[in-house]
């Protein structure tokens, strides 16, 4: 996955609520290990800003999106490479988890 695809999967779409006004930054996480971690400028209706690599008929447009950017190297050093196992309870099946928000 480039990472321009992996932007663009993190990005959108997701069921949120008004929570999601909090959140500074996105992870994007793969078999519960950060991948990357995006600092978010901005939310969104879903599908209401382009993407490059995703079919913009196929998203779900009840949703919400975010524009942002790779986060500070000092944030990413932090936390991508590391696990985020012990914030997601065994089964758990939401994909998105608020934390300290």
């Amino acid at each position: 996955m480039t990472p321009l695809e992996l932007y663009e999967a993190t990005r959108g779409t997701w069921k949120l609520g008004e929570r999601r006004k909090g959140a500074r930054y996105a992870f994007a996480v793969f078999e519960g290990v950060v991948r990357e971690v995006y600092e978010i400028e901005a939310w969104h209706h879903a599908g209401s800003t382009p993407y490059a690599t995703r079919d913009a008929a196929k998203l779900k447009l009840d949703r919400w999106e975010f524009t942002g950017r790779p986060a500070d190297e000092s944030i990413r050093s932090e936390y991508v490479g590391g696990s985020v196992a012990a914030y997601f309870r065994r089964g758990q099946q939401m994909p998105t988890l608020y934390v300290n928000c």
